[in-house]
């Protein structure tokens, strides 16, 4: 509410999977913005948000959403100081929040054959290892952790900017 649910722009995207991904992969990239940084005795420009962990964050809500809850969609929300995606439906079990949260690579396909087409398309490898990745990512580029949470049936993670405090 309030302050913080200032989203940077408000749209919806149909098509079909491959293309859809593609065209929000996009959208995003616009909308990321590029900071300048002192490392060592040079500037060095970075995206606020690392390029494989936004990617692999939309990827990881299209690969394991639950498509069996009807008139739930994806949602990929970008504000001042985060990236957010929420899908329907908890990891696949026995995957745990816990567990990927602790950096294992855990893996289970809720939708078989949805992760066959995005590993033919080259989006996933199907080892498990995406979401480590997205940790090791964020913390390379001096970010908070993602935060992993259940809110309901559904699954969200967060991708926020540096901690100015």
């Amino acid at each position: 509410t309030g302050a913080r649910n200032n989203e940077r722009m408000d749209e919806t995207k149909e098509a079909p999977l491959p293309l859809l991904i593609e065209q929000t992969f996009q959208l995003i990239q616009t909308q990321i913005g590029v900071s300048r940084k002192l490392r060592d005795l040079f500037f060095e420009e970075r995206p606020e948000y690392p390029t494989f962990a936004w990617q692999e964050t939309i990827i990881n809500a299209v690969a394991h959403r639950d498509y069996s809850l009807r008139g739930n969609e994806i949602e990929v929300r970008m504000f001042d100081d985060r990236l957010e995606a929420k899908n329907p439906g908890l990891p696949p079990e026995p995957v745990t929040i816990e567990e990927l949260q602790q950096r294992k690579p855990v893996h289970a396909s809720r939708n078989p054959r949805i992760m066959r087409v995005l590993k033919a398309l080259g989006f996933v490898r199907e080892r498990g290892e995406g979401l480590p990745r997205v940790f090791e990512e964020t913390e390379e580029s001096f970010l908070p952790p993602p935060e992993l949470t259940a809110v309901g049936r559904f699954f969200k993670i967060v991708l926020s900017e540096e901690n100015t405090a």
